[in-house]
């Protein structure tokens, strides 16, 4: 159970400790005074989410701490065992959470830092909370399955972990087939397509670079017959001569007469060098242009046949890719897709023939999963008939009704939702269609006392639970807090006398101004001020009737505690 809260910068509370016991535990105190902060708080420490508006005005961080207690047997310990989280040697559990402005939040257990995630489940192994409007969610049917497997415990939990796997590798191995198309003519059509794109460009036979050397060949080729009269022309001037000096007898001529003057005066040797150097580079290109005059031919057919090959190319290229290494790339692709789909009969027959056994297991344990859910809604509806008989409802039905899933998946193929008839004679309908805001409350509260029993959470805590409730029906709902309270550690926050009066520890809510700052504070009662605390609940006018009144209230619950004294509690 939870033994001390402490609770600082949270909201109105700058620093607030808690000291908390077995038993029964009532919160009250004036609206607005601070209720909401201190479960706010409790659902943070549990795990719940962390937000900056939550932290008092002025302060950069906030802390929540639980002190936890585990007595000898305790099924809550031995889960938390299970999950490697052990309290010390005296039984004692410590959870911290803090929360920073910037945003950073820290779980710790016994002062070890842990994820969130695992940090949330120890806290939900600790304590559960009823929020104010949470029985409003009995409307919403999508709920109903998580209740009922909750209440069937371990047996729906080994099917329901099952059909959670098995959906999951269906799931799987489906996407896996989804890879290879759709129906074996659609695949065979995108084989044929995808052979087609690779033979068309193998045919093409495309080299690296072949274009820029076709479009070079294009340009000698279709300008060959002036390109060899230019280059004739330049043969001639620069070697050959004819009517006139060639410019290399006039070189040659010039070197000679600079030998001549170089050896009169040395001083000319670098120019003779320098002519001479003029004259073998002429000689050079003489060679050339001579090569050149041999390749410029003028050729039709070949200029036909580079002009066809550049066509080709730029088909390809609107097909496949801007350049030939892009249209190689495109065919490398699409023959890996090719051989995917030689393959893919043999793979999609072995993932079909899988998928069969999985899908056939998945039926299995979904049928498994149903039998023992509806085992288990048999034992719900007796259980919750008894609990709502005690809560004032006596003669009301409450069922389970089961529906195939539309689409099985990884809940199984159930849909089930809770009906009611809460007058005799009256055929079971929907609950979400004829209970009243005060009955959801009191099945919420019969079917949090059920499974508080099969999962032995050691600390409830209730947030206006009587909301909707009054008379004789709210006297039942404060009985069977207290008889609740007599397993485990209750905490109810709660604007009711009735309830007020069964409490084992009284704490009121307070909030004042100090030194010009908000701030909300939770003491504990005395007996006479308890007294006083249920005469203001109360209403009206303060006088001795009330505060008698409030007395009267206190005098039968103490005498329902001592009808059920002895029952013991174990936590």
């Amino acid at each position: 159970m939870l033994v001390e809260l402490r609770i600082q910068n949270i909201a109105l509370i700058d620093s607030l400790n808690l000291t908390l016991g077995d038993g029964l535990h009532v919160l009250t105190g004036e609206t607005g005074a601070g209720k909401s902060i201190i479960i706010d708080a409790v659902s943070l420490l549990l795990g719940g989410r962390a937000s900056s508006e939550l932290i008092r005005s002025g302060s950069e961080q906030a802390l929540v701490e639980g002190l936890f207690h585990f007595g000898p047997g305790c099924r809550a310990a031995d889960r938390l065992g299970e999950m490697g989280i052990a309290a010390d040697e005296d039984g004692y559990l410590l959870l911290a959470r803090e929360m920073s402005r910037g945003g950073r939040s820290v779980g710790r257990v016994n002062g070890k830092v842990i994820p969130l995630g695992l940090y949330r489940e120890v806290g939900g192994r600790l304590v559960d909370i009823h929020g104010q409007h949470e029985h409003q969610s009995l409307s919403n049917p999508g709920i109903h399955l998580n209740l009922l497997d909750a209440f069937g415990g371990g047996e729906i939990a080994v099917w329901a972990e099952q059909v959670r796997e098995l959906n999951t590798r269906i799931s799987r191995l489906a996407a896996d087939r989804e890879q290879f198309g759709g129906s074996e003519q659609e695949r065979a059509r995108r084989a044929e397509f995808l052979g087609f794109q690779v033979d068309e460009i193998d045919r093409a036979r495309l080299v690296p670079g072949e274009e820029e050397q076709l479009r070079e060949e294009r340009l000698m080729l279709a300008n060959a017959e002036k390109l060899r009269e230019i280059a004739e022309k330049a043969y001639l001037n620069l070697f050959a001569g004819g009517r006139q000096e060639s410019a290399y007898d006039m070189v040659s001529a010039g070197t000679r007469s600079l030998k001549e003057a170089e050896n009169l005066l040395p001083a000319f040797g670098d120019l003779s060098r320098t002519v001479e150097g003029l004259l073998y580079q002429l000689e050079d290109i003489a060679r050339e242009l001579g090569i050149i005059k041999e390749k410029l031919e003028v050729d039709p057919a070949r200029l036909a046949e580079v002009e066809e090959r550049l066509q080709l190319i730029r088909q390809l290229q609107k097909k496949y890719g801007p350049s030939i290494e892009d249209i190689l790339r495109y065919r490398e692709e699409k023959n890996r897709e090719l051989d995917e789909q030689m393959r893919s009969s043999e793979k999609i027959e072995s993932i079909e023939k899988e998928l069969a056994e999985l899908r056939g297991r998945f039926h299995e344990a979904a049928q498994g999963l149903s039998d023992a859910r509806r085992t288990a809604a048999g034992r719900l509806d007796g259980a919750v008939g008894r609990e709502l008989s005690e809560l004032g409802m006596a003669g009301t039905r409450f069922a389970v009704e089961f529906r195939l899933r539309d689409e099985p998946d990884g809940r199984g193929i159930d849909d089930v939702e809770f009906l009611l008839s809460a007058n005799q004679g009256e055929p079971l309908k929907p609950l979400a269609r004829v209970a009243s805001g005060g009955e959801l409350s009191r099945i919420m509260l019969a079917l949090k006392s059920i499974l508080a029993a099969e999962d032995q959470i050691p600390t409830l805590i209730f947030d206006e639970i009587d909301a909707g409730i009054g008379g004789r029906s709210l006297a039942a709902v404060a009985r069977k807090l207290f008889t609740l309270s007599r397993g485990r550690q209750v905490v109810c926050v709660t604007h009711s006398p009735q309830i007020a009066g069964f409490a084992d520890r009284h704490l009121a809510i307070t909030k004042s101004v100090i030194d010009g700052r908000t701030r909300t504070d939770v003491s504990p009662l005395s007996d006479e001020e308890c007294v006083a605390e249920i005469a203001r609940m109360l209403g009206g006018e303060q006088n001795a009737a009330t505060w008698e009144h409030a007395r009267d209230i206190l005098r039968q619950a103490g005498a329902v505690k001592c009808d059920q004294a002895g029952t013991g509690a174990d936590f």
